[in-house]
């Protein structure tokens, strides 16, 4: 068991890295901005933008098992986005007129809203088949409840193929940020690296 401690700290960032385990990091992010845009949505569907201040941060921890199965879940929570009442209201007026709300919107729509909670499972090699892995990945958004999920597995037999099958998923309730979205879905598909 060794114990490694790296820590990086400026005015607005910090950053701290804590290994306690050969298996175990804890890694904590965060930042603090000043005179930014601190977006709202009214009740009108009017993206109302704000200066101010606020925080980013991200607390995560990988956990890697003696069968070579590695776990990382990470807490994400970003002040310049959306609360769930903003986003409410973004949502009931997208389905009055999608093209003015989209273009006044797009730069907030990857990940909308403030909280996350992200899940990765890995595991290399299962069921003793070389230059192969599955993963299982899981996306929950703390603020509305819902969720994506994604499996997927890959072989390359080579260093520039790479076949793969991936299944995914939403849940959630129609007017949540992933319960709007595609249901279920599946890709089989090769990739070639030229």
């Amino acid at each position: 068991m060794g114990l490694n401690l790296n820590a990086e700290y400026s005015f607005e960032n910090f950053e701290f890295v804590l290994k306690t385990f050969s298996n175990y990091i804890n890694d904590d992010n965060s930042s603090f901005n000043y005179d930014t845009n601190l977006n709202s949505i009214n009740e009108s569907g009017e993206l109302v933008e704000e200066e101010g201040e606020s925080s980013s941060y991200l607390i995560g921890m990988k956990y890697l098992l003696k069968t070579n199965t590695s776990i990382i879940l990470e807490y994400f929570y970003d002040g310049q986005r959306l609360e769930k009442e903003d986003y409410d209201n973004f949502y009931s007026n997208y389905k009055d007129d999608y093209n003015k709300t989209f273009s006044t919107y797009k730069n907030l729509m990857k990940n909308p809203m403030q909280q996350y909670l992200y899940l990765k499972l890995s595991q290399p090699e299962p069921f003793n088949l070389l230059y192969s892995n599955i993963s299982y990945t899981n996306i929950y958004n703390l603020l509305d409840n819902s969720n994506s999920s994604r499996v997927y597995f890959g072989y390359e037999p080579y260093n520039n193929i790479n076949y793969y099958v991936d299944f995914f998923g939403t849940m959630g309730e129609d007017s949540t940020e992933f319960g709007d979205k595609l249901n279920m879905g599946s890709e089989v598909g090769v990739k070639i690296i030229f």
